[in-house]
């Protein structure tokens, strides 16, 4: 039987932990808060979220996900998605000016596209409270250390950041490695796609 742990750390906490590491007072809100110290702490737990889950884990990563044509023929990719992989498609991400992106057929060097494509990788940026609690921890920890480096750069506290960050990423691999079902066939994104075997193991 799969097993989640379900212990939220809530954003404020993460705010709270990042304004700790640097000494700073925890405050009761994130909504009425406006001062540098609690702007920056929010601004860099939200950097570092963006970072960590554009490497692509379980719980942001959907299979043979659909990009369906817009009234121009476009295939149009979420505001949300931080990648995406087309298996048997040559294609990649580009934008345009309006700010959208959009799949690039590279066979054509075009836009413009015949058929939907069903079968894409997409790897989603999701809101901190919507991810386990062992990439909240992990995130946490690093943005700590980040923050703490930028605001204080007290070599002491550093160096216990990143030991906490350490730990936490390595619960997280383990994580990640228990929930998707990895091994050596296919322990890559390469190999994920080529077998098809993933996806059987949920």
């Amino acid at each position: 039987m799969t097993q989640f742990s379900i212990t939220p750390l809530t954003e404020l906490e993460a705010v709270n932990d990042l304004l700790a590491a640097i000494g700073e007072s925890s405050v009761s809100s994130l909504v009425n808060a406006t001062t540098v110290d609690v702007t920056q702490a929010k601004r860099t737990l939200s950097q570092v979220n963006r970072e960590v889950q554009q490497k692509g884990w379980y719980f942001n990563t959907e299979w043979d996900v659909t990009l369906s044509l817009n009234s121009s023929n476009h295939l149009p990719v979420g505001t949300n998605v931080l990648s995406v992989t087309f298996p048997s498609t040559l294609a990649t991400l580009r934008g345009q000016s309006d700010g959208t992106m959009y799949a690039y057929d590279l066979n054509n060097n075009t836009f413009i596209w015949t058929a939907a494509i069903t079968n894409a990788t997409v790897i989603k940026l999701l809101e901190f409270e919507n991810i386990p609690q062992t990439a909240r921890r992990y995130i946490t920890a690093k943005a700590s250390r980040v923050f703490q480096q930028e605001i204080v750069g007290q070599v002491s506290a550093e160096t216990v950041n990143r030991q906490e960050e350490v730990e936490a990423y390595a619960d997280l691999m383990d994580d990640d490695t228990e929930r998707a079902g990895l091994n050596v066939g296919w322990g890559t994104l390469d190999m994920i796609n080529t077998t098809k075997t993933y996806r059987k193991l949920y």
